[in-house]
């Protein structure tokens, strides 16, 4: 609904502007040329600037929310694995390629939301990273690189 009161607004803004161009073409303004452009500015191309920027927010707060749900089931995914997750597994659950999954883990390890451990039989994990340090303490089965 946001969506559509800000095209609005751009549209709005596009019309105001097109009529005073037309109005200053035809030479049936009758204010100056100065107080034309102020109204030009006020009515037409702020609205087309807040209406573009509000949509962008729009853009970028779906981007953020659709990022956190992928996280979100990654770690929910590796919680109900003992705390860690292979690439396989993640891909899965993200029903995503392989290097759509590679790039979301290891953008989850360089925010320290998982870190990349070697098992003792050579299996590469993303542990939740609180995880990690807990088991250490307990046993040394679970190796950081």
């Amino acid at each position: 609904m946001k969506k559509i009161g800000y095209n609005l607004l751009i549209c709005f803004g596009l019309v105001m502007i097109a009529g005073a161009i037309i109005q200053i073409d035809k030479g049936e303004s009758k204010n100056s040329l100065l107080v034309d452009l102020i109204l030009v500015s006020i009515f037409g191309i702020l609205p087309i600037f807040f209406g573009f920027r509000m949509l962008g927010n729009i853009k970028t707060q779906a981007k953020r929310n659709q990022n956190n749900e992928v996280e979100s089931i990654l770690i929910r995914e590796a919680q109900s694995n003992g705390g860690k997750i292979t690439i396989a597994e993640a891909v899965i659950a993200l029903k995503k390629s392989l290097t759509e999954t590679k790039i979301i883990l290891d953008k989850m390890q360089a925010q320290s939301i998982f870190e990349i451990a070697l098992s003792d039989d050579g299996t590469l994990y993303y542990v939740i990273c609180q995880i990690l340090d807990s088991n250490e303490s307990k046993s040394g089965q679970i190796n950081r690189i």
